[in-house]
């Protein structure tokens, strides 16, 4: 049976931290004006949440009355005694004030505890008022202290920068920009219109600290005048579900850059998930630069700029990213990599209509490009090509090419001036269409030496059906003197080889086989410095591959794309 008596009790925020009162016995907190329920054992109770309304301290929210002073205010009251700031349906107008330290421009402070609702996305707005901005100025709406921040929750609400109305092509401030920050969710929160960035949490630079557990989520960023969602020096960061257009700069960017000479330098940006967000229009859909250990999944990147996706090396990283199942559409780049790197993985992402290269690799190292589908806008457009000074360690395998009579030529364009180490099996659907009645088989290789030459023998085992049987292998340190791949039970389609000099970094164009026409669909001539081809004949029977190698010291690669009977 329920009790009916309700007992209640007053006192300060001291009073009540000790009071342990009756099994359902209620107090007022007088200082913090709220509500706590007691159960007769537990001293201090359990606070009661109580929204504060933002009208309570004078706002009007009608359109026209600058409202910053009253918005500041209600702010600062609720962080500091950790209530939730309400504001009801209406368009409050904020002005600048002066921020003391540095003489820079700002509406409304941030300070740590703060959560902050709004009764509906669409009808609670925040908008700078017009021709507030002095031309050169730096001027957030919203920014934090030189301190850093902890424990901020801001959600529902829309943030309007009011650009049209600012001087023209001011990129020198934002929306919300937070410095140094801890425990930060941003969800369901609309930014528009900003001078500047949408959203910034940008952490401060070695030595503080990076900031952490970092989630955006379900926002709306439009029409910004430079970075839409930005987020520096952190550890553990979701940015989710999210819609960025039209943004001047880059829609997402994650930057984790040590700016100090530090040998190593230290990773500043880890740990971090772009997910099942949509961007649009941007510059470049989504920057990466020297950040590490992050999955980008899920993502719509269409009809922007410049590129779809940019990952980007500094001094630092890019290091265990892995990029799958996203879809880039309608950028003249789909996916640009730069720098050396500790591991990229892009896989199962789609890539359609491309119309200047669906991947550029510059300058970058250990990526693995596979199971990926490209359309470009016409047979003439690169899939994948290479530039500046040397690409290397590279894997392409399973990629898909969607494009009636495309130039084969284009699949990899090796426009480096180095080309090391790139593995490369045949496209699906390049220059043949694969049957229902494929399987895909792991390689279990095995090298023996006899005299001067070396058996390499390829077997495997079904995986499941459905998918290309794909045997690889190498051998390496051979040459001069002939080889033997062995395929034995093996029907026809395409082998592709590969050979390149150990150490030095000369590799030979791919060679292809079609397996019992011995036709050479792409062979290699003399290179410059050694005098002859990498391999100077070849001789394909049903059961073996002969390969002559010429080069000395030379490593050989191979993929055999094969029908199953």
């Amino acid at each position: 049976m329920i009790s009916t008596t309700i007992q209640n009790a007053r006192g300060t925020t001291a009073d009540n931290a000790g009071f342990t009162g009756l099994n359902g016995e209620i107090s007022l907190d007088t200082e913090r004006k709220t509500i706590l329920l007691h159960d007769g054992v537990h001293a201090g109770g359990v606070r009661v949440q109580e929204d504060i309304n933002v009208k309570a301290f004078g706002a009007k929210g009608n359109g026209s009355a600058d409202d910053r002073d009253a918005l500041q205010a209600a702010i600062t009251y609720c962080a500091a005694r950790q209530l939730r700031l309400y504001l009801p349906e209406g368009v409050y107008m904020v002005g600048l004030t002066t921020w003391t330290p540095d003489g820079t421009l700002y509406s409304l402070e941030v300070p740590s505890n703060l959560t902050m609702v709004g009764q509906s996305r669409e009808g609670t707005v925040i908008k700078l008022i017009d021709h507030a901005i002095p031309a050169g100025s730096y001027h957030p709406i919203f920014r934090s202290g030189a301190s850093p921040i902890t424990d901020i929750n801001l959600s529902n609400f829309t943030i309007d920068g009011n650009n049209a109305n600012q001087p023209s092509g001011d990129i020198n401030g934002g929306n919300l920009i937070l410095g140094t920050a801890h425990n930060v969710t941003i969800e369901n929160l609309t930014s528009v219109n900003a001078n500047g960035q949408g959203i910034q949490v940008a952490n401060a630079q070695f030595p503080t600290p990076v900031g952490t557990n970092i989630r955006i989520h379900g926002c709306v960023v439009r029409a910004c005048t430079y970075v839409g969602i930005q987020v520096s020096e952190f550890e553990r960061v979701t940015i989710t579900e999210n819609i960025v257009e039209d943004c001047g700069d880059n829609g997402i960017d994650l930057y984790g850059e040590d700016l100090f000479d530090h040998t190593p330098r230290v990773p500043r940006g880890t740990r971090f998930i772009v997910a099942d967000n949509h961007v649009k229009a941007c510059s470049i859909g989504i920057f990466l630069e020297t950040v590490q250990k992050g999955v980008t999944s899920g993502n719509v990147v269409d009809s922007c700029v410049v590129k779809g996706l940019q990952i980007n090396r500094a001094h630092t990283g890019p290091d265990n990213l892995l990029v799958q199942g996203n879809v880039f559409v309608n950028n003249p780049t789909g996916a640009y990599l730069s720098g050396d790197t500790g591991g990229v993985s892009i896989s199962n992402n789609h890539f359609f209509d491309f119309s200047t290269q669906g991947i550029e690799l510059a300058h970058a190292s250990y990526v693995t490009i596979q199971d990926n589908t490209f359309r470009p806008t016409g047979i003439e457009v690169p899939i994948i090509l290479t530039s500046g000074t040397q690409v290397a360690f590279v894997v392409i395998v399973e990629n898909t090419v969607i494009s009636d009579g495309y130039n084969v030529a284009k699949l990899l364009v090796l426009n480096a001036t180095t080309n090391f180490a790139i593995q490369k099996s045949e496209f699906f659907g390049m220059p043949f269409t694969l049957g229902p009645d494929l399987k895909r088989y792991n390689a279990d290789l095995t090298t023996a030496a006899i005299g001067t030459a070396a058996i390499a023998t390829a077997t495997g085992d079904p995986l499941f059906t459905g998918k290309p049987k794909i045997l690889s292998g190498s051998a390496g340190n051979i040459g001069p003197g002939t080889y033997n791949i062995s395929l034995a039970g093996l029907t026809a389609g395409t082998i592709t080889v590969t050979a390149y000099q150990s150490g030095v970094g000369r590799q030979c164009a791919v060679y292809k086989f079609i397996h019992g026409t011995s036709l050479v669909i792409a062979a290699c001539g003399a290179d410059a410095v050694i005098g002859s081809p990498p391999i100077t004949a070849f001789g394909v029977s049903s059961t073996n591959l002969a390969l002559t190698v010429g080069w000395p010291n030379t490593e050989i690669k191979w993929s055999i794309l094969q029908s199953e009977s």
